[in-house]
């Protein structure tokens, strides 16, 4: 039996190929997750610079002309509110605040082009599972392996952990599965949830630092307050 697995650290992607007479198009499924994971990404990306171009605009403009931040959501404004940027935008006699307000048109015009994109790709892909509460990303893979490609328990069981899984989720990730003829394919996207599988990845091995500095400080100084005791008590300072 051949095998193989890699890791795609943005999206958390595993792949693994096991004995199997017709390879399957792993190549596909990998260039998918990463134009997928490079949409979401720059969706992200180009949400920030509206946000911050509104901010720009709100301290310049009149309290009646200001835009709210809180219309702006995972695809930019909706399309109800882009039309009104627009009337904004063509009333609008001040040049300065023009460009602005040409800005943040445009920039939303690009998000809702990247979502077109994403959900094109969305369409190639497997129907994502989106994590809830107590998930693993083992079990839904077994669940997955099982109920929806009727393995048995061993052969899923031992795809499952020769595959390189993400060891913590967050409700509101998708995670998405891939099996065809002997291989599989499992990666993690940030879904609906508030941070970016690597982003949370990161900060939970920051954390795991912080506590292993504390920790081997702590045995430090209670060395050195164990030293300094049993220095005093050996010249008679302090009585046992």
């Amino acid at each position: 039996m051949k095998t193989f697995s890699s890791f795609l650290a943005l999206a958390g992607l595993a792949i693994l190929t096991a004995c199997s007479s017709e390879p399957a198009n792993v190549q596909e499924f990998q260039e998918l997750v990463q134009k997928l994971d490079a949409k979401n990404n720059q969706i992200v990306s180009v949400n920030q610079e509206i946000r911050q171009l509104v901010r720009e605009y709100n301290t310049q403009v009149p309290p009646s002309q200001r835009v709210a931040l809180t219309g702006v959501d995972s695809l930019g404004f909706s399309e109800k509110q882009q039309q009104v940027l627009s009337e904004l935008l063509q009333m609008e006699e001040n040049v300065s605040y023009r460009g602005l307000l040409q800005q943040i048109v445009d920039k939303n015009a690009e998000v809702w082009d990247l979502a077109g994109q994403v959900a094109e790709l969305r369409d190639k892909l497997p129907v994502p599972r989106r994590v809830k509460a107590g998930d693993t990303h083992f079990d839904l893979v077994m669940l997955y392996l099982k109920n929806e490609k009727s393995l048995d328990e061993k052969t899923a069981r031992d795809l499952a952990e020769k595959t390189m899984l993400i060891d913590e989720l967050v409700p509101g990730f998708d995670v998405w599965m891939y099996y065809n003829d002997g291989t599989f394919g499992t990666f993690v996207t940030q879904g609906t949830a508030p941070v970016s599988p690597n982003k949370y990845k990161y900060s939970i091995r920051r954390e795991q630092i912080a506590r292993e500095t504390q920790k081997v400080l702590q045995q430090y100084k209670d060395s050195l307050v164990q030293a300094t005791t049993d220095t005093l008590k050996t010249q008679g300072v302090v009585t046992p």
